[in-house]
């Protein structure tokens, strides 16, 4: 009885070890799909304030910052913190200049600083080149 005891061990535990990258697969998938509904979630409240009032407000601003830094660490740990923040310096570093020179207002500024926050640096230096592409195209 024992042998057939460590048969089913060794066999779950060699399920369990080929199932590991399959879930980890899986798991990258639902995080992917839940920081871009969080994205959609802030992003299009921010969206419509400012093409109806022409302002971002500083709480909704903040709110999504804390919130990237929040969704960061519980999905990530300290490597999801520190590309919350660092996403967040590099969009608002991306921006500035062009609000400094005069195309870019300051809410254009905020909020893709808290879009960096939500998508690390990478991220938001991607989406800063998508902005110029798109800015330009339309002006």
């Amino acid at each position: 009885m024992l042998p057939l005891v460590r048969r089913a061990v060794s066999l779950d535990f060699c399920c369990a070890l080929l199932a590991r990258p399959v879930l980890a697969r899986i798991r990258e998938k639902v995080v992917v799909m839940l920081e871009a509904a969080v994205i959609l979630a802030v992003g299009l409240p921010a969206i419509i304030v400012d093409y109806r009032s022409h302002r971002i407000p500083n709480m909704l601003v903040v709110a999504i910052i804390c919130g990237a830094c929040v969704s960061g660490f519980v999905l990530h740990g300290f490597d999801g913190l520190a590309s919350a923040v660092l996403g967040g310096l590099v969009g608002l570093l991306c921006m500035l200049p062009l609000y400094l020179v005069g195309p870019m207002g300051a809410g254009d500024v905020k909020f893709m600083a808290a879009m960096g926050s939500l998508l690390g640096p990478g991220g938001a230096v991607i989406a800063w080149a998508m902005t110029l592409i798109v800015g330009a195209a339309l002006a």
